[in-house]
């Protein structure tokens, strides 16, 4: 995958469930897309659920990162005729790749699982989107279940909260647990 990252983490591997957080912003999706997209081109099947992003989104975002384009310059219409035109080419070579995009933000847990075990995944990323999407993050942990040596990766936003002197004790996340 990507080198550094496999040093620091030791890389994904088959039947983990790694959860990637962050503040909104500080570029959660963008390392998945990255991660995925590095798997996807050494002929991984990777399956990615986004319930906040529109598949044509998520297309455009990674075809943008792989020509080199500011991916916001595109967002707001200021990219040029030439950046525009490699980014159409990406969208093209993409095609190619086993990387499929799933925004269906009905989809139960039953069906994710079906998915999974239809394509058999190397990678199932989960980019979870606000809590009226339908699918909670304790769905997404019992589809990982079902997944049997798939290797899951969800994307959260950290939430903050003020604490006051009325609390004793700070909250603690335990992974898994909310």
């Amino acid at each position: 995958g990507i080198r550094k990252l496999d040093y620091l983490t030791g890389g994904l591997h088959g039947d983990d469930l790694t959860v990637l957080t962050a503040r909104p912003g500080i570029g959660k999706t963008a390392l998945a897309l990255q991660i995925a997209d590095t798997l996807a081109e050494q002929g991984k099947r990777v399956l990615f659920y986004s319930l906040e992003m529109r598949r044509k989104r998520v297309a455009r975002r990674l075809a943008s990162r792989r020509a080199m384009v500011d991916f916001q310059k595109v967002e707001r219409g200021h990219a040029t005729s030439d950046e525009l035109a490699r980014i159409m080419a990406k969208l093209s070579e993409m095609t190619l790749l086993p990387f499929i995009v799933n925004d269906d933000s009905h989809a139960t847990t039953a069906m994710i699982a079906a998915e999974i075990d239809a394509i058999r995944p190397d990678l199932v990323i989960f980019k979870e989107g606000s809590p009226s999407c339908g699918v909670r993050r304790v769905d997404m942990e019992g589809t990982k279940q079902a997944g049997c040596g798939v290797t899951t990766a969800m994307l959260e936003s950290l939430t903050t909260r003020i604490i006051t002197e009325e609390d004793s004790a700070p909250a603690r996340f335990v992974a898994g647990r909310q």
